[in-house]
């Protein structure tokens, strides 16, 4: 062979192995990037319960629900806020049956027009479950359910507006987004 035919193959095979080697670095990255992203999101969302059918909720029974946030002025750079949600009642089981508790809270956000005006629904519903392995009868116990709800201002640079329902208790609150 010529020298330089030699040269030339030595450079064509240098050029194929960086190029895989690129290649593969690229699927390393956004296969890294893809598991980042789950486990960042994923946090927010562990409370959040599919939709199916709840036979539990009969004995749920909400005398009071709270709801605040220690952010009422919001700046262009800063739109995220935390809203702080309290629901106290208890759980009555009439005759025999199992003890109850609130394993998690179901979320329901949308957006409707009101009167003109743009508001957000939040509608939440605590899901309870059935401790199986203490059984009672005629049971009444009280509880106090907290939970932090992370949300964001959904128009920027005017007030926003969140009306938030639980078991037929409902609070508003306003956010007033800012330059």
């Amino acid at each position: 062979m010529l020298k330089g035919t030699e040269d030339k193959v030595k450079i064509g095979v240098s050029c194929v192995k960086k190029r895989v080697i690129i290649v593969l670095i690229f699927v390393f990255l956004l296969g890294l990037t893809n598991v980042i992203t789950f486990q960042c999101t994923s946090k927010y969302y562990n409370n959040i319960y599919k939709i199916k059918q709840w036979v539990q909720q009969q004995y749920l029974h909400v005398e009071s629900f709270d709801v605040y946030t220690n952010e009422t002025e919001l700046s262009m750079f800063n739109n995220n806020f935390d809203l702080h949600i309290n629901i106290k009642g208890y759980f009555r089981v009439h005759g025999s049956g199992y003890e109850k508790y609130i394993d998690r809270l179901h979320i329901s956000e949308r957006l409707e027009t009101i009167d003109d005006k743009t508001v957000a629904i939040i509608k939440l519903t605590p899901i309870l479950v059935s401790d199986l392995k203490k059984p009672v009868y005629d049971y009444k116990e009280a509880f106090s359910y907290d939970y932090i709800h992370k949300l964001h201002a959904y128009e920027p640079y005017k007030i926003n507006t969140y009306i938030i329902e639980c078991e037929g208790y409902s609070q508003t609150i306003e956010i007033n987004s800012n330059k």
